[in-house]
C-alpha cells in the first residue's frame, strides 16, 4: 500500500519539519509536528502549528527511497548516473555513461511525480533522458528550499 506523508517548508523560519497530521480548514493548515529541537521553540509548547495559505509549502512523500535508502519527496533535487548503450549489437556493445540533475516535481497532467531535468544529459539512446531515469538509482542533492543554487 502506499504510504502518504508530507514534509513542510517554513520560508520565514528557514526550517524543513516532517509532518504527523495535517488538517485543512478555510485555507489555514494546522500541522501537527514532532517537538524536538528548533521546532520545539517555533510551537511554543503546543503540539501543531497552524499556517496559512503561503506560510509552508507542503511536499508530498513519492514512496520512493534513494539508493542509500533516503526517502524522496516532492522539491527534493538529485543525480541520476546510468550507463547507457550505444551499441546494441552483443560483441561490441559500447555503454557510456550519461548524468542528469533533476527536480522532483509533481505532474498533475498525467498524476505522477517527474524528473524535471535541471542539468545533465537530456538525451539517452532510448529516448528523452526524463524517461530513463530510475528513482531508486538516484542520490539526493538537496531541496529546491534549502539549496536553491542547484536550480540555476
Amino acid at each position: 500500500m502506499r504510504e502518504i506523508k508530507f514534509r513542510a517548508w517554513f520560508p520565514k523560519e528557514k526550517f524543513m519539519a516532517q509532518c504527523h497530521t495535517i488538517a485543512c480548514e478555510n485555507g489555514t493548515h494546522t500541522l501537527y509536528i514532532p517537538k524536538d529541537g528548533k521546532m520545539a521553540r517555533l510551537l511554543h509548547k503546543k503540539d501543531y502549528f497552524e499556517a496559512g495559505a503561503g506560510e509552508c509549502e507542503l511536499m508530498q512523500f513519492t514512496n520512493i527511497k534513494s539508493k542509500s535508502g533516503v526517502e524522496i519527496y516532492e522539491g527534493d533535487i538529485c543525480n541520476f548516473i546510468c550507463n547507457d548503450q550505444v551499441i546494441n549489437w552483443p560483441p561490441q556493445a559500447k555503454y557510456i555513461k550519461k548524468q542528469a540533475i533533476f527536480e522532483v516535481i509533481w505532474d498533475k497532467e498525467n498524476a505522477r511525480f517527474y524528473p524535471n531535468i535541471l542539468s545533465g544529459d537530456r538525451k539517452s539512446q532510448t529516448g528523452k533522458m526524463e524517461d530513463r531515469i530510475e528513482f531508486q538509482y538516484t542520490e539526493i542533492v538537496g531541496n529546491i528550499y534549502e539549496n536553491s543554487e542547484l536550480l540555476k
